[in-house]
């Protein structure tokens, strides 16, 4: 685990794909961490112990809407791609969706109040 945490300091990423014979076995993530923190776990425990396992994947040609379909049905910010033979050939951040938001659909974005779900009681203007 202590090698884990050093992996996500120095790659300065938010989440581990763990691998067994080049599969993906499991996935560790800064929330997981967060997690053992606060339950004050052993650092010397193997990955293993603490990764999440039967990780729910894309499949290379699914579209970021499936992407952002699955991150909010499972509450994931990172979710792998893996190939039919579950090999790891991504990873689909929610970050990279916002960048791909506001690169393809500026006017969109930028125009958005700042908390969409909340709408203004009195008219303004006339």
């Amino acid at each position: 685990l202590r090698e884990a945490l050093l992996l996500l300091k120095q790659h300065a990423c938010g989440h581990l794909l763990i691998c067994d014979q080049g599969k993906l076995a499991g996935i560790f993530t800064e929330r997981d961490f967060l997690h053992l923190i606060a339950s004050r776990a052993d650092l010397e425990q193997p990955i293993e112990d603490v990764m999440t396992n039967n990780v729910d994947c894309l499949a290379p040609d699914d579209t970021v809407g499936t992407s952002i379909a699955r991150m909010t049905e499972g509450g994931y910010r990172h979710i792998p791609v893996a190939d039919t033979d579950g090999r790891p050939v991504g990873v689909s951040r929610v970050s990279g969706i916002l960048r791909y938001l506001v690169e393809f659909f500026p006017s969109v974005v930028y125009n958005l109040p700042p908390q969409p779900h909340h709408s203004t009681q009195d008219r303004e203007g006339a």
